[in-house]
C-alpha cells in the first residue's frame, strides 16, 4: 500500500482541498485522529518544488491546485474511514475510470470529475486489508495525466 502511495505522489509530484465536499468531510473528519495520516499540499508549494522534480512530472504541477492524502493502517480506523468513503463515492458525480479488485480486501479504484478533456478531480481509493488510503488531486488537469497514472497502475503489484 506505502508503494502504491509513493507510486501516484511520484505521478503527480508534490497539493485547498478538492472540490468534492463529501470526501472533503471525511478529511476534516480524520485529520486529527491518531492512526490516520493527513498529507494537504497546495498549489503554491507543487510550485515551488516544481524545481526539483522530474521534467516527466513538472508538466502536471502547474495545474495541481492541490493534493490531499488520507492513509491509515489501524483496523478499526480503516473499516469506519472505508464504509464512510464508499457511502460518500455513491452520492458523487464522479467517473468511475479504474476498478482493480486484485483479493476481497485488496481494491485500487480510481475516479475522475472531468468536462470534456479537462480534469477537475481525480480521486484514488485504496483499501488493501488493514489500510486505506484516498488520494484527491483537484486543479485544471490535462486529460493525457490518465494515461499516466494507468501506465503507473499497470506496473505495479498491490498487496
Amino acid at each position: 500500500m506505502k508503494k502504491f502511495i509513493v507510486l501516484i505522489a511520484m505521478l503527480l509530484p508534490f497539493g485547498a482541498m478538492a472540490t468534492v465536499p463529501e470526501l472533503n468531510e471525511i478529511v476534516d473528519d480524520y485529520s486529527s485522529v491518531d492512526g490516520v495520516t493527513v498529507v494537504n499540499l497546495t498549489g503554491e508549494m507543487l510550485k515551488a518544488q516544481a524545481g526539483a522534480a522530474a521534467a516527466d512530472a513538472n508538466k502536471y504541477l502547474e495545474d495541481i491546485e492541490s493534493l490531499i492524502i488520507l492513509q491509515s493502517d489501524t483496523a478499526n480506523l480503516t473499516k469506519k474511514i472505508s464504509k464512510q468513503v464508499d457511502k460518500a463515492l455513491k452520492g458523487v458525480n464522479l467517473e468511475s475510470l479504474v476498478d482493480i479488485q486484485a483479493e476481497k480486501d485488496n481494491r485500487v479504484r480510481v475516479f475522475a470529475n472531468r468536462d470534456g478533456e479537462t480534469i477537475a478531480d481525480i480521486v484514488v481509493y485504496v483499501t488493501d486489508g488493514d489500510e486505506v488510503a484516498l488520494i484527491m488531486i483537484s486543479g485544471t488537469l490535462d486529460e493525457s495525466i490518465l494515461g499516466d497514472m494507468q501506465s503507473g497502475i499497470n506496473g505495479i503489484s498491490i498487496g
